[in-house]
């Protein structure tokens, strides 16, 4: 019968126990070693800040572009919608207060799209003789997001960037309200 060697308790391959690290005589770090230090989160914040910097100018650009990209469509889809009741009719629809449904127009606007505040706020307007023009009015947008470039990027989806501030073309602004032409 062979007998099996027995291991000694303790080994020099054995690893000392974790009561704490010693890093130099004056300091010493006590307990885990898994947690992070200070200066470790500090960097992490930092760079998540960076990061964050970055970010922001860019989601506000492809904010404004969705915006305008929606009131853009908005007046192309009312436009057309009047344009098409005109021709059917023989006449354009009654000029009516901002938010309000032309009568003649009752049930063409489905899921309340004229009667809900715009993408830039304010509501819409059907002005069947403003100058001489039918237009569709923004009344009262929300100044916070009349910023020019949202309104050189309206102009630039509707006229090719001919200029929203000079009153010609088919979309400029007018005082306290935003204006787009569906007839001259």
């Amino acid at each position: 019968m062979t007998r099996r060697p027995v291991l000694p308790t303790r080994s020099k391959y054995q690893p000392l126990p974790r009561s704490g690290l010693i890093l130099n005589s004056t300091w010493k770090r006590q307990g885990s070693t898994k947690a992070f230090s200070l200066v470790e989160i500090m960097v992490v914040v930092t760079i998540i800040s960076l990061l964050a910097m970055m970010a922001v100018p860019t989601m506000q650009i492809v904010q404004r572009k969705a915006r305008a990209a929606a009131l853009v469509n908005d007046f192309r889809v009312f436009s057309e919608a009047f344009s098409r009741r005109a021709h059917e009719m023989g006449g354009w629809p009654a000029e009516v207060d901002a938010g309000l449904v032309p009568p003649e127009m009752e049930g063409i606007f489905k899921g309340g799209t004229w009667d809900r505040p715009t993408p830039v706020g304010g509501l819409y307007k059907w002005v069947p003789n403003d100058s001489g023009r039918r237009v569709i009015r923004v009344e009262s947008p929300s100044e916070a997001l009349m910023h020019p470039a949202l309104l050189t990027e309206i102009d630039r989806l509707i006229d090719a960037g001919d200029g929203w501030d000079d009153g010609e073309g088919s979309f400029f602004r007018d005082l306290d309200a935003l204006v787009f032409v569906v007839e001259r």
